[in-house]
């Protein structure tokens, strides 16, 4: 055997464990991605559920936030609808990003009224690592939204009643 073959063989060895090694990280990743997907899910119902459900908490701090009762339903419909969201996998990213603003809404507002700022934080960081993780496919969704945004429209514009004629 020559030493080119050797060569190749030895890097053709290491390059198949290489890739081996990187697809056990891309399986972790995923792994990760997916638990932090669980995670948002279970503490925004969570969250959701004690808004709408007018829990003493919940009533008293958006009474302090002066916003009105109703700010709170929206933002516990919203967290709800998120959470659902982040669950399915073709709506995850872009439902990640949608929980983003609530929570820099959470966190800028939870510090101007003095209440402990890091718990929407630390949900902010991780729906921003979800919508980061599942980048790809939420740009793969906004591309074929192009697509059908003709069809969509059309659609829209067909449904609606014709005018009444002038007589």
């Amino acid at each position: 055997m020559s030493m080119t073959s050797r060569r190749n063989i030895t890097t053709t060895t290491l390059y198949d464990a290489a890739a081996g090694t990187v697809r056990a990280c891309r399986r972790g990743t995923r792994t990760l991605l997916w638990a932090g997907r669980v995670l948002l899910a279970v503490c925004f119902v969570s969250a959701s559920v004690q808004k709408v459900a007018s829990t003493g908490y919940m009533v008293h701090l958006f009474g302090k936030i002066g916003a009105g009762q109703w700010l709170r339903y929206l933002i516990g419909v919203l967290e709800f609808a998120g959470a659902v969201g982040v669950l399915i996998p073709v709506l995850s990213g872009l439902a990640a990003v949608g929980l983003t603003a609530p929570m820099v809404g959470a966190t800028a507002t939870n510090l101007l009224i003095g209440y402990n700022p890091w718990v929407p934080a630390g949900f902010l960081i991780l729906s921003a690592l979800v919508a980061w993780g599942r980048r790809r496919e939420t740009a793969r969704l906004a591309a074929r939204g192009h697509r059908c945004a003709p069809l969509t429209l059309t659609y829209l514009a067909a449904a609606q009643p014709a005018p009444a004629p002038n007589n």
